[in-house]
């Protein structure tokens, strides 16, 4: 009898030690079967067994777990469908239960169709360098007035910009009244034409319009103070005219940059450049 006991005993021993060891090598296999790296978002060819930062970005690495217990000893995806489905599972996707509430999985028909994918970028808008211009002095004196606030203000061409006081403005103008005096006195004189001619275009390179010219013939008399109109259009960058300065022939009364054309930089992640056109 106890013999019989004794058997029975060592039986249960042995079956107790084989499914122990049964579940270890199931535990064993199931955890070769899980895989566990970290890798860059950025550069998805980085993996790395240790949490860290990326080396070549920087950026923090994310935790990636790839479970292959579905898949065949040739690495393909088993298949796991049953009686109720034709279709063939191609692979399984594992959500915690924080993700669940926003995943909504759709099923449709596999048809042809464009794929498109939209791309945020973050860009720097700049100035088109063409676009910039200036207005300079173009006649040396003091500024008296000036009609502009500040930078970022819009000059339309045309529009006022300073009054400046210049002797050698003043004595040309005087010319310019004395040769179109004499040129009217006697039209038929070549010289006096020529004079006259070249007053003007004396004076238009410094900036005087031809409403001026007209509005100084018709008095008979050059103001002290005269006004210079803009040439160009555009938006003040640089103010570099103040009441009292004295500027130099080719100083700049303001830098003006045009906004129609802007020029956009944008940085692109190396896995989207293939995706980005102009």
């Amino acid at each position: 009898m106890k013999y019989i006991i004794s058997v029975i005993i060592c039986s249960f021993l042995v079956v107790g030690c084989l499914e122990s060891k049964g579940e270890k090598q199931h535990m064993q296999m199931k955890k070769q079967d899980v895989e566990v790296y970290y890798t860059c978002p950025m550069h998805p060819q980085i993996k790395e067994k240790k949490e860290g930062k990326c080396p070549i970005c920087g950026m923090q690495l994310t935790k990636v777990v790839v479970d292959h217990s579905h898949e065949d000893t040739d690495g393909q995806k088993m298949d796991m469908s049953d009686s109720t489905m034709d279709e063939e599972i191609v692979a399984k996707v594992k959500l915690r239960k924080s993700q669940l509430k926003h995943f909504k999985a759709d099923v449709f028909s596999v048809t042809k169709m464009k794929m498109q994918k939209k791309i945020r970028l973050l860009g720097t808008v700049l100035k088109a360098e063409d676009k910039e211009s200036n207005i300079p002095a173009r006649i040396p004196g003091r500024v008296e007035k000036v009609f502009v606030q500040s930078a970022g203000f819009l000059i339309k061409k045309g529009d006022p910009v300073v009054k400046i006081y210049s002797p050698r403005l003043l004595s040309s103008g005087d010319e310019y009244l004395i040769a179109r005096k004499n040129y009217f006195s006697n039209k038929k004189n070549k010289q006096f034409k020529e004079l006259y001619e070249q007053s003007i275009q004396r004076m238009r390179q410094w900036g005087i319009l031809s409403f001026q010219l007209e509005s100084w013939a018709k008095k008979n008399k050059i103001p002290r103070e005269i006004i210079i109109y803009s040439p160009v259009t555009g938006i003040v960058e640089k103010k570099n005219a103040i009441k009292g300065k004295y500027f130099k022939e080719g100083q700049s009364f303001f830098n003006l940059v045009d906004l129609s054309t802007l020029w956009v930089e944008l940085d692109v992640y190396e896995h989207d450049s293939a995706l980005v056109k102009i």
